[in-house]
């Protein structure tokens, strides 16, 4: 049974904003790899991949993929990816890509040469975690099958339409986002499109349910909510809590643009941001 560092940090650079587009050699890749998997909505993640359960102590796989050291960003977005091509049952990748090409579509630093390592000890770090599993083949790409997302090492459970799941769109690719974004950001996205749930209106959460439901660093949260606005791919707005004849706190709600994510021209409605007079927005949950 693997074991897992008790603290949540982030990884990469401290960023307030996103990357540039990638070139059009990487955004072309990222296309096809949308086109060869077929999908017309978005892929599916299970809710125990991005949230524990009220009565689990263990992180839930998001936040496990951020801890230990830099390679968070590669093995998050790697794992994202690879779920997108994982389309039907066994829940493979039939065609094996190469770690060079690989890195070359998450826009990775010399992907012939560490650019394939990195690709390399991310594929190794979630097999030895139960993400997925590997087949060698001499001379050639290993296959890959993606595990339960529970990661109890049992096999792969699709999300039934029945059943409450986040949807990651396909503009996460097709838009360059899944490169554009740093891991702490795209983490936290991953949790806001979980917190909304596919609601109508904004939603919050205090401080203590975020951290015990997605276990991420108040640093983290912060770090990766300032790139998210950047990109103006989230609305932070503050909305009272409390009745009327209560004393009432100021809390952040939050609303992901997914028009945006998808490429799609933004609405002339916005999200109002209501900050009472005197009162500082804060960037940490709730």
């Amino acid at each position: 049974m693997p074991t897992y560092p008790r603290t949540s940090r982030p990884t990469g650079k401290n960023v307030s904003s996103p990357h540039p587009m990638p070139s059009d050699e990487v955004l072309d890749m990222l296309r096809s790899l949308v086109r060869k998997s077929q999908r017309t909505a978005g892929v599916p993640l299970s809710p125990s991949f991005v949230r524990r359960s009220d009565t689990s102590d263990v992180a839930p796989p998001l936040a496990l993929l951020l801890r230990g050291g830099q390679g968070g960003a590669v093995r998050l977005k790697l794992y994202l990816t690879m779920a997108l091509l994982a389309v039907s049952s066994p829940f493979d990748i039939r065609d094996p890509v190469p770690a060079r090409s690989w890195a070359t579509a998450l826009a990775l630093d010399d992907p012939e040469r560490s650019g394939a390592r990195r690709v390399g000890d991310a594929i190794n770090w979630l097999a030895a975690h139960r993400f997925l599993v590997t087949e060698r083949r001499q001379g050639t790409p290993g296959s890959i099958r993606l595990l339960n997302q529970d990661l109890s090492g049992g096999p792969y459970v699709r999300p039934t339409p029945g059943s409450r799941y986040v949807q990651l769109p396909l503009g996460l690719w097709d838009q360059g986002w899944i490169v554009r974004l740093s891991g702490t950001a795209m983490a936290l996205l991953v949790v806001l499109l979980d917190l909304q749930g596919g609601r109508a209106k904004p939603q919050w959460i205090s401080p203590a349910q975020a951290r015990r439901r997605y276990d991420l660093s108040p640093d983290t949260w912060t770090k990766g909510l300032k790139e998210l606005k950047a990109a103006e791919l989230v609305t932070v707005s503050r909305r009272a809590q409390g009745e009327i004849f209560d004393y009432q706190r100021m809390r952040n709600t939050y609303w992901i643009h997914e028009e945006k994510l998808q490429g799609l021209p933004t609405p002339t409605t916005r999200v109002r941001r209501r900050v009472p007079r005197g009162t500082a927005s804060g960037e940490s949950a709730g």
